[in-house]
């Protein structure tokens, strides 16, 4: 399942890189994939699937609190990490992706890559967290 999770991050992360937009449909579908996955096959236990979704909804209110200075599609995103990596793991990725974005900023703020209120794709960081904490580490 992770490897497919690979997958449709990697697509979502170049719409979100070209676009600044990401597939709503492709994010429901991969839900509803990955949650029918695990009910058929009994992958992870409900508990699991749940606790790791909450990450997901935590990143949606903070989204609607702060009028999407991070975007909703993360926080969709984040479920979709959070129902393959449970609820501690998906945490740290998004603690790993924060800390690369955060490292990313920095770095084209130093070099005049951007201004301040220019925004960046922040699901390359998720995609590059999720493969770190699910194949590496």
């Amino acid at each position: 399942m992770n490897y497919f999770v690979v997958l449709i991050l990697v697509i979502l992360s170049w719409q979100d890189v070209e676009r600044k937009k990401i597939s709503i449909r492709l994010c429901v579908l991969s839900i509803c994939f990955i949650i029918m996955g695990n009910l058929f096959f009994h992958l992870e236990s409900m508990f699991f699937m749940i606790s790791g979704m909450l990450v997901g909804g935590f990143v949606l209110i903070v989204s609607y609190i702060t009028k999407e200075s991070i975007g909703m599609g993360d926080g969709v995103v984040f479920i979709i990490t959070g129902l393959t990596a449970g609820g501690i793991n998906n945490f740290e990725i998004l603690v790993m992706s924060l800390f690369l974005a955060s490292f990313a900023g920095m770095y084209y703020l130093i070099f005049k890559k951007c201004n301040k209120k220019e925004t960046m794709a922040f699901l390359p960081f998720i995609t590059i967290s999720y493969i770190f904490r699910s194949f590496i580490i």
